[in-house]
Parts: C-alpha cells; structure tokens; sequence
C-alpha cells in the first residue's frame, strides 16, 4: 500500500500553487494591477487578497473584491502570505483525513504500541 505523507502532498500543492502564482503574476504586471477579470477567480483572488493581509475567512465576495484590493493596495504584497493561505486551504482535507485515520487506526490515539505506527504510516508528517 501506498502512503503519501503531509510533507509531500505540501510539496506536491506548492508546486502547483508556484505555476499559479508566476500566471498570476504575469497577468496582474507583477500583482500591482489586477484586471477586473481575476477578481471572478476564487483562487487568484484568494492569493491576491491574501498577499495584501486578508485573512482567507474575510475574503470579500466577488463584487467587492477589487475594492478590498484597492483599500489595501498601499501595502506591500506578499508573496509568502498569499501562497501559504492559499496552501492551507488545499491541504487542509488532506490533514482531516490524515487525523482521522490515526484516530481510527490507534484506538482514539490510545495505542502507542509500535505496530500501530506500522499499520499506519500515514500519521506521520
């Protein structure tokens, strides 16, 4: 059986959300100037605003978007923030299976014998 683990599933999403970012990137002239068009892309926008210091549970809903962007557009982007949120936000099932599978698997976290972390290899970052 194949297990995939925390580490690399995070580095499997980050290499896709880097290919996002330079995209997005390009078409925003170095995430300066958004076009009205990203601010319809859930994700891109999340990175956008994100980058600005918008916690991803305040992200404004569409049609405000590129006013959340605007009163913020004095700040610094960055980078860092807005790929890590955006990050976050894909791993995070990722990581709710993974815990309920050493749930599961060690008895409600009770087993510490060494062959509950052999059968469950997964529970390991």
């Amino acid at each position: 059986m194949s297990y995939q683990t925390l580490y690399q599933r995070a580095t499997e999403e980050m290499n896709t959300l880097i290919v996002a970012l330079l995209d997005l990137s390009e078409r925003t002239a170095g995430f300066t100037n958004p076009p009205d068009e990203v601010w319809t892309e859930d994700e891109a926008a999340r990175m956008l605003l994100g980058g600005l210091g918008y916690h991803s549970d305040s992200i404004a809903p569409e049609e405000q978007r590129k006013g959340a962007w605007l009163a913020r557009s004095a700040i610094a982007f960055s980078i860092e923030h807005a790929v890590t949120r955006v990050l976050y936000e894909r791993i995070q099932p990722f990581i709710d299976a993974m815990i309920e599978t050493a749930y599961r698997e060690t008895d409600t976290f009770g087993e510490r014998r060494q062959s509950g972390f052999t059968r469950t290899p997964i529970c390991f970052p």
